[in-house]
C-alpha cells in the first residue's frame, strides 16, 4: 500500500529552478513524486521539464494540464522510482517567467520502475470558482495514491473530499489521497467562494502502488483412504 513518508514544498518567482528540501534523507527503494505548478500570467509557450535530484533516477511524466487556459499556466506530476537514497533536495526545472511552486512526496510501497499512472489522468483548464480536473479510473486493481493539483491563485479554496492538503498555498494547491482496493472513478475538485473566480489548470492522477503478489493458498491438510 502506498504510504507517504515525508513531504516538502517551495516556491519561486522569475527564476529557472525551484528547489524543495526534505527534512530527512530519502530511503533507498522509495519513490519521489514531484508536482510542479507554473503561473505564467501571459500568453505564450509553457515550459516545464523533468525535475532533477533524488538520487539520479529516471523521472517519468505521469500527468499534465498544460496551457489549457488563456494564461498558458501548467501543472505536471512526475515520479522517480527506486531512488538511491540519501538525497534531500528535488529541483523543479522550468522557464523563468512569473511564479512557480514544487511539492514533493517520498512514498513507500510503490513499484521500482515507472511510469506508474493507473488509468487515464483527468486534466482541465478554465475560469470559474471551481477547479475541476475531471476524473480518473484506476484499472490495475492495486492500491493507488491519488494526486490532485492546480494552478489556482485564489486565497480561499476547499480541499477535495477525503484528500490531505499539502502545505504551500500560493501559486496553486496540491493534495493526495491513498485508496485501498479502488473501484470506479475518482475526482479531485477544488472549490472556492463566490469571490474566488479564477483562471486555473488542474490535474488528477492515480499512481499505482506495488502489487501484493496475488492471492495466497493455505493448505488445510491431506486426506488419504485405503
Amino acid at each position: 500500500m502506498p504510504t507517504v513518508v515525508q513531504e516538502a514544498t517551495n516556491s519561486s518567482s522569475g527564476t529557472a529552478t525551484t528547489v524543495a528540501t526534505f527534512a530527512n534523507p530519502l530511503t533507498a527503494g522509495n519513490m519521489v513524486v514531484a508536482i510542479v505548478a507554473a503561473q505564467y500570467w501571459a500568453a505564450g509557450t509553457h515550459l516545464i521539464s523533468a525535475p532533477s535530484g533524488g538520487g539520479g533516477g529516471t523521472w517519468n511524466l505521469e500527468a499534465a494540464a498544460d496551457g489549457l487556459n488563456s494564461r498558458s499556466e501548467a501543472v505536471e506530476v512526475w515520479t522517480s522510482a527506486n531512488v538511491a537514497g540519501g538525497a534531500t533536495q528535488i529541483t523543479a526545472n522550468h522557464n523563468a517567467y512569473s511564479g512557480h511552486r514544487i511539492w514533493v512526496l517520498e512514498v513507500s510501497g510503490m513499484p521500482t520502475t515507472g511510469p506508474v499512472a493507473d488509468g487515464t489522468p483527468g486534466a482541465a483548464g478554465g475560469r470559474s470558482n471551481t477547479a475541476n480536473p475531471g476524473t480518473t479510473t484506476p484499472t490495475s486493481g492495486e492500491d493507488v495514491l491519488l494526486i490532485s493539483a492546480n494552478t489556482w491563485a485564489a486565497t480561499s479554496i476547499s480541499t477535495p473530499t477525503s484528500y490531505t492538503a499539502m502545505t504551500g498555498t500560493s501559486i496553486g494547491r496540491c493534495a493526495y489521497r491513498v485508496v485501498t482496493g479502488p473501484s470506479g472513478s475518482y475526482g479531485g475538485s477544488w472549490t472556492g467562494g463566490s469571490t474566488n473566480y479564477e483562471i486555473w489548470n488542474a490535474v488528477v492522477v492515480a499512481l499505482q502502488g506495488a502489487g501484493g503478489g496475488g492471492p495466497t493458498f493455505t493448505p488445510r491438510g491431506l486426506w488419504f483412504t485405503r
